[in-house]
């Protein structure tokens, strides 16, 4: 029994309890505290005490709940998606975050490319928009890139799922100005120039992509001609439409706004029967995603025979212009190129984070296939 009860005394002492009460007994006898010079070599060494980490110069966590007032705890539920935060909250530290140029990334995580989208609903396998997601992808992968593709309505995902870099993609100029409230991510608009001196753009020249379809037009004879666009507003579609209008009056051809269909405005068939009566010999269709519903209109709801009625030139979509009967002539834009000079200015500003934005322009070319028909006697211009 003494045994025993040494045994138990020892056990006790251990875990800071007599040993009356390590059997549950209501009598307990005072144990005094163990030190440091009584501790048995067998007992569990004391915890060691982390050292705290010097100062970043750079922001963190910490900066970001002192801007924002709040524990470090609830600015890491924000970056987390954490359920259980309020709107408000999350803009709050959004906010503070910004303030103190902080972005949050992941430990030994590979960098992730948000690709914005303005419209979702334009992504399918016929538009260009569907193309230049398509290049972006294997641009970004090719160097070391994960991408995530991100609908505009989901905007603060920019920073939920802590991406290293945006490229937009279409975005309306409201949407754009949205592009302010993500943290301090580098910024490459592919389809829109630049509003803040940190984003840089690479895009096609718009104004000579105008002028260079209006000029293979006339080139061949046609002087009462009809644009379809999505939209007149917006940045490259006023571009265009500049283009289009001083390479004209170049010409000596005067463009009325009644020759200028919006798609955003007026049914295809609408469009397809205005144009078919309306005499025009030429149509530059520049709806970026809507190219094929016109032709489809023209052709098999209309009845015009191209290019014997009416000479046809698009943007171009390889599963569309070129496989169409007849082949259609089209403007194409360099997607890969564009696509490979976004990611490539997206790690440049990745890499050099005093580095400023810049604009990039391309160029897109005419190919003329069969849906061109000469004008042998040219029509008086539109007056």
């Amino acid at each position: 029994m003494e045994e025993n009860n040494d045994n138990d005394s020892t056990l006790a002492a251990e875990i800071g309890r007599s040993p009356m009460e390590a059997i549950g007994s209501t009598e307990a006898s005072p144990v005094a505290p163990i030190d440091a010079e009584s501790t048995p070599e067998s007992a569990s060494p004391k915890p060691k005490v982390r050292k705290r980490r010097r100062k970043s110069t750079q922001a963190n966590i910490y900066d970001v709940a002192a801007e924002a007032g709040v524990s470090f705890v609830t600015v890491s539920r924000v970056f987390n998606d954490h359920p259980n935060v309020s709107a408000n909250m999350r803009e709050r530290v959004f906010a503070a975050a910004r303030k103190v140029g902080y972005s949050p990334k992941l430990v030994s995580r590979p960098k992730v490319v948000g690709v914005l989208l303005g419209d979702m609903n334009g992504l399918n396998g016929r538009t260009d928009k569907s193309a230049i997601c398509t290049q972006i992808s294997r641009a970004a992968t090719q160097r070391d890139f994960l991408v995530q593709m991100i609908p505009f309505n989901r905007l603060e995902v920019a920073t939920k799922r802590l991406v290293d870099g945006v490229i937009e993609i279409d975005l309306s100029e409201e949407q754009l100005r949205h592009l302010e409230k993500i943290p301090n991510v580098p910024v490459v608009l592919t389809h829109n120039r630049s509003v803040n001196p940190r984003w840089s753009s690479v895009t096609v020249d718009y104004y000579e992509e105008g002028r260079a379809a209006a000029g293979a037009l006339v080139a061949e004879g046609h002087r009462k001609i009809a644009v379809v666009l999505e939209q007149r507003s917006g940045w490259y579609s006023e571009e265009r439409i500049s283009g289009i209008l001083d390479e004209l009056l170049a010409q000596g051809i005067r463009l009325e706004s009644q020759d200028i269909f919006e798609i955003s405005s007026h049914q295809t068939i609408n469009i397809a029967r205005a144009i078919h009566g309306g005499d025009y010999t030429g149509v530059m269709c520049l709806a970026n995603n809507y190219c094929s519903n016109v032709v489809n209109a023209l052709v098999n709801e209309v009845g015009v025979r191209i290019p014997e009625d009416l000479s046809l030139l698009s943007l171009d979509n390889s599963s569309f212009s070129r496989h169409y009967n007849p082949p259609i002539s089209s403007i194409e834009q360099p997607l890969a190129l564009i696509a490979e000079k976004a990611v490539d200015e997206l790690l440049r500003l990745l890499t050099d984070k005093q580095a400023e934005g810049r604009g990039i322009q391309l160029r897109s070319q005419v190919q003329l296939r069969n849906s061109f028909g000469k004008i042998s006697s040219p029509a008086p211009a539109s007056r």
